[in-house]
């Protein structure tokens, strides 16, 4: 089966959640047989020469890649403001380059499947429809406009509140059309597609969450528990706002309870987060990491307290896969199934953290427990090649049923 990805990103260096969704899912496709090819806007803030991308990738999965200015500019975001229906966010998206780059490859090839990576190259549906009769599929990474709506609830600027409302509207609506205008989608959790159920969609849903390709998640020892850590992209709103939250309310409790605790933070674009950190010397940003993985084995116990965004939070399956302990908010967790105080500890307010942190630091037994539980439901619940198979056996049927 010929199958293209669209993406609004190129997906290496996959350093972040969205980029190892895409990437991994192509991997699994590839290894499941199919002929992968995934057509990416080369963005000028994370632009990377398609010609670097190691052999051991691009011998599997052919890349395409079409430059695009994405970066917000005032005047346009007054102007989408007043002037548009369009949500800001995906009005930078709009390229003619990407309508000529996808054209060319559809003039060259036929494919079984076009898969959107998210909803902002919505415009390209209708040039698909001219050129191909393939398949096309919806990956939700996330719901966008719950995002926004739950970024909302955080701002605590009024201009703020309700800009992000006008814009989680015009998401909604958005997402509701595009929906309309796929044949399939594949959301990236179950609470995803029973919130997309719930809009009225038509189309046919299959459920193909993150998957982790096991042989990339050594495990080892956990150190003892005298610093804690986050890893997240520090330029996202969501990780942010859950930082912010955090050091202001949990860290000085755990703090006085344990006064030579330290709290690591790695994440790209860490430069503007760290100067307005630096007042707390126990508060190490190192920024991004080369090796997440190597970053994540140095470590006990990752922080994620996160208060919105949606979809499914990678770096906590990353963490769990190499029996690292999560401490997360029930938002930080939604999409795993794990359960409180066996695989993760669930902490929604500064007590239940400092309750949590206090557990694991004084207790060996459980750190090491808790952590071997976390591996144990990612492999069984999160690999990759189980999950592409799936997914390729739903796109089979409705070819089929299509044809």
């Amino acid at each position: 089966m010929n199958i293209l990805l669209l993406a609004n990103k190129l997906p290496y260096p996959a350093r972040d959640g969205g980029s190892l969704a895409t990437l991994n899912i192509a991997s699994g496709l590839a290894d499941c047989g199919c002929a992968v090819t995934i057509l990416a806007v080369n963005t000028s803030k994370h632009y990377f020469p398609v010609e670097q991308i190691p052999e051991a990738i691009t011998s599997r999965i052919r890349f395409r890649t079409a430059l695009a200015d994405t970066r917000i500019k005032p005047v346009r975001l007054i102007r989408n403001l007043f002037f548009s229906e369009y949500p800001y966010n995906a009005e930078r998206f709009v390229s003619d380059r990407i309508i000529n780059a996808l054209g060319q490859l559809l003039d060259e090839q036929d494919f079984d499947v076009v898969q959107l990576e998210g909803p902002y190259l919505f415009y390209c549906i209708p040039a698909i429809r001219e050129k191909s009769k393939a398949l096309i599929s919806l990956r939700a990474h996330n719901i966008e406009h719950e995002i926004w709506i739950r970024n909302a609830r955080q701002s605590g600027k009024h201009f703020m509140r309700s800009y992000f409302r006008i814009m989680a509207q015009r998401i909604r609506k958005l997402e509701t059309d595009l929906l309309a205008a796929v044949d399939v989608l594949v959301p990236i959790s179950g609470r995803d597609a029973s919130i997309y159920a719930s809009l009225g969609i038509q189309c046919p849903i299959y459920t193909a969450t993150f998957g982790l390709e096991k042989g990339k998640y050594p495990v080892t020892a956990p150190p003892p528990v005298t610093d804690l850590f986050f890893l997240g992209a520090l330029d996202w709103r969501p990780n942010i706002e859950g930082l912010d939250w955090f050091i202001v309310h949990a860290w000085p409790l755990i703090k006085f309870r344990f006064p030579y605790m330290k709290f690591y933070i790695a994440g790209r674009n860490a430069a503007k987060y760290y100067s307005r950190k630096k007042s707390d010397p126990d508060i190490i940003v190192v920024g991004e990491v080369e090796d997440a993985r190597e970053f994540i084995s140095n470590h006990a116990v990752m922080i994620v307290p996160l208060l919105s965004g949606s979809g499914i939070r990678v770096k906590v399956l990353e963490g769990m896969a190499m029996e690292r302990v999560v401490i997360t908010t029930g938002i930080g967790l939604e999409g795993i199934d794990a359960h409180d105080r066996e695989e993760v500890f669930i902490a929604n307010d500064p007590d239940a953290f400092l309750s949590a942190v206090t557990e694991l630091a004084d207790n060996a037994e459980l750190l090491m427990t808790t952590g071997r539980k976390s591996r144990r439901f990612v492999m069984e619940n999160f690999d990759n090649f189980t999950i592409c198979q799936g997914l390729l056996t739903f796109y089979k049927e409705h070819l089929r049923w299509s044809g």
